[in-house]
């Protein structure tokens, strides 16, 4: 997992997409094993009737559950807006490498409709 981790973190510094997908693969199956996992223990806990220790690990198995679900989502939401990312700027280099009539363009050789073309966090060329 923490090999994924560093993965992770090289492919956000990169932003690189691809590299975002062992690492949602691999806290998929930590979350699938540690539910395993927490189950048979919360089972076998439940056969000895130590139900405090019990009620503990159903409560721990709920939070990291919960947690992993929320770092999938952060993760998965990343990996989206680069994919948005990739697609708008590579329509607008299309664009620009094309010989498109100036009435259409501003000075740079964007679309005159660049505010349509990309998505809202990037800067505006004035």
């Amino acid at each position: 997992m923490a090999m994924l981790s560093v993965m992770l973190l090289v492919a956000i510094n990169m932003e690189r997409r691809k590299l975002f997908l062992p690492w949602l693969l691999g806290v998929v199956v930590f979350i699938i094993s540690d539910m395993a996992i927490d189950i048979w223990i919360a089972v076998i806990e439940a056969q000895l009737k130590h139900y405090p220790v019990m009620y503990g690990t159903i409560l721990a198995l709920i939070v990291s559950t919960l947690l992993n679900i929320y770092c999938i989502l952060c993760v998965t939401s990343h990996y989206q807006e680069l994919g948005d990312y990739e697609y708008y700027y590579n329509r607008i280099m299309n664009y620009s490498d094309r010989d498109i009539d100036r009435k259409l363009c501003n000075g740079y050789g964007v679309p005159a409709n660049y505010d349509s073309l990309l998505p809202p966090y990037d800067v505006k060329i004035t």
